[in-house]
C-alpha cells in the first residue's frame, strides 16, 4: 500500500485562490478513492506586499521561503503558493 503524500498550502496571499486548491484538491481526492493530507500555513498579506511595494524581492523570497519551511518541518512533501502574482503598479 503505498502512503499518501502530505500536501503544503501556503494561504493568505489569495484568500480566492488558496480555497479554489483547497476545493479541488479535496475533489481529485475523493474521486481517487484517496485521503487528502493536508498541512496549511497562513501567510501576512501586508508583510508580503509590503516588500513588493518596498521593492523588497530578496525579503518577500526569505518570507515566503521561512513559510515553504515550516510546512516542511511539519512533514509536507510538496507545496504551492496560490496567489496572484504581486506587482508595483
Amino acid at each position: 500500500m503505498t502512503q499518501t503524500k502530505t500536501f503544503g498550502l501556503v494561504g493568505g496571499l489569495g484568500v480566492e485562490a488558496g480555497i479554489y486548491y483547497y476545493e479541488h484538491l479535496i475533489q481529485a481526492h475523493a474521486e481517487l478513492g484517496t485521503p487528502l493530507r493536508l498541512l496549511l500555513v497562513h501567510a501576512d498579506i501586508r508583510k508580503a506586499m509590503g516588500h513588493v511595494i518596498d521593492g523588497e524581492p530578496e525579503q518577500l523570497a526569505e518570507y515566503l521561503t521561512g513559510l515553504i519551511h515550516q510546512l516542511a518541518a511539519g512533514g509536507a512533501e510538496i507545496a504551492a503558493i496560490p496567489a496572484v502574482t504581486p506587482s508595483r503598479s
